[in-house]
């Protein structure tokens, strides 16, 4: 959650699809740690913040690479 002042610096974006080539979701880091998700739908988007990631003394880790989507198969 930047600011004007004090931008978060989003990273690059990953996008989901996994029905029918429609993007639902999205994913991205900042420089100021957190790792987001987008759910899309038709009437807008809602954020959702993951996780924050900092070192051993609490510091931020800033996320500059493209997150990694990983699908699994379920097992029933």
């Amino acid at each position: 959650a930047g600011s004007p002042t004090d931008p978060s610096g989003l990273s690059k974006v990953v996008a989901s699809a996994p029905i029918d080539n429609v993007t639902n979701r999205a994913y991205a880091g900042d420089l100021l740690g957190n790792l987001w998700r987008f759910v899309i739908t038709p009437s807008g988007y809602d954020k959702q913040l993951l996780a924050t990631f900092k070192d051993a003394d609490g510091n931020v880790q800033p996320v500059t690479t493209k997150p990694c989507l990983l699908y699994t198969s379920r097992c029933v």
